[in-house]
């Protein structure tokens, strides 16, 4: 059993955006941010009769099996298969297997991990832009996607770049459309100055289009990088505002996006999402005194796979189209499966004055 991340090995086995778009959540996201969790993602590689994942499940992680049939135990006595050609396959396989489980290759194959957090935050971005579109808001309208190389025949958004970066990856979900609006868009110059060593740090910077080099002690001749479309630069404004330890010029005409600190920092401030404990959801249940309706953000698919009890489901995607035909008199109680889509969830149903709060995970 082999592990890798390696590019030519999503290549050769042909996974990329579009081969995961079937699986569940994957079916969810926008093009974009899916091809960001593919290839964030490890493919686990078996053959016929190896042990795999023994000792290595890591709840942190989805996996799925593109590839292959396993085999595992369910009892003493009793063994269960799954194939990549069940249905059940289209999910996490991980709900179905304890621990400690030994799982044996029944045919060889091959299967993708994906760390949760990043794909939840993938959904949240990706819904939340949705929602921003469909309020009407066209200064949250993302930035046309820009051509990664002169060579490069597929283009990829910048913005989708951002769910990547550290700075971002854990922004609030109701602030993410947010990001959009916020960004400054500016046409440069071939020879033109981004940021000058030595410099206050003002802006966090993308290069949307066109080359830059960086540049320390005005060795023109002797960059110490070069950047391309897609690459971010200068973000130490954002968390210190130290001097530029570096130049970046612009060798070729184009464009870039800038943040200001000012604006980042707002960014980082947590919208009113409220939470309540599993016990206190236990007591208004039994008051009686209000309706209490318990709500289940995620997709139609993952709701069915995997139903939580006595909830009612509205995908996140679908709720800005339902809130109008919500009782206001009642009390909404949104499950912690749907991750972040559930705050989104809560957020746009506060903007519309109902009474929702988040169930918090024991």
């Amino acid at each position: 059993m082999t592990a890798t991340v390696s590019l030519s090995r999503f290549i050769n086995l042909g996974i990329n955006a579009n081969t995961v778009r079937p699986y569940k959540p994957f079916s969810e996201l926008s093009d974009k941010y899916r091809k960001q969790v593919v290839f964030a993602s490890e493919i686990i590689e078996f053959s016929k009769g190896d042990s795999v994942l023994k000792g290595r499940l890591d709840r942190s992680c989805y996996y799925y099996l593109l590839k292959g049939k396993l085999t595992f135990k369910t009892g003493m006595l009793s063994k269960k298969t799954i194939s990549s050609e069940d249905k059940n396959a289209l999910f996490d396989i991980g709900t179905l297997l304890p621990d400690d489980i030994d799982i044996i290759a029944a045919e060889s194959g091959h299967m993708l991990s994906v760390k949760i957090d990043m794909m939840d935050a993938a959904l949240a971005w990706t819904q939340a832009s949705e929602a921003a579109s469909e309020s009407g808001a066209s200064a949250n309208k993302p930035v046309p996607a820009p051509t990664i190389s002169d060579d490069a025949e597929e283009e990829n958004d910048w913005m989708s770049a951002l769910l990547a970066y550290p700075l971002f990856f854990n922004l609030p979900p109701a602030n993410i459309s947010r990001v959009f609006a916020l960004f400054e868009k500016i046409a440069v110059t071939k020879g033109e100055e981004i940021i000058r060593q030595g410099d206050e740090g003002q802006y966090f910077y993308a290069l949307i289009k066109g080359k830059a080099n960086v540049i320390t002690d005005n060795q023109h001749d002797r960059p110490t990088a070069m950047l391309a479309s897609g690459s971010y630069f200068g973000e130490d404004a954002l968390v210190s505002g130290a001097p530029r330890s570096a130049s970046v010029i612009m060798t070729s005409d184009g464009e870039v996006a800038r943040l200001d600190r000012d604006s980042f920092q707002s960014l980082l401030q947590d919208p009113v999402v409220k939470y309540i404990s599993q016990e206190d959801v236990g007591k208004n249940l039994m008051k009686r005194t209000v309706r209490c309706v318990l709500i289940d953000v995620r997709s139609r698919e993952e709701f069915e796979h995997a139903p939580s009890p006595n909830s009612r489901n509205i995908p996140c995607r679908e709720l800005r189209a339902s809130i109008a035909e919500l009782d206001k008199e009642s009390l909404y109680l949104i499950s912690p499966e749907g991750g972040k889509r559930s705050e989104l969830a809560a957020h746009l149903m506060s903007q519309a004055n109902l009474k929702a709060f988040v169930i918090q995970n024991v």
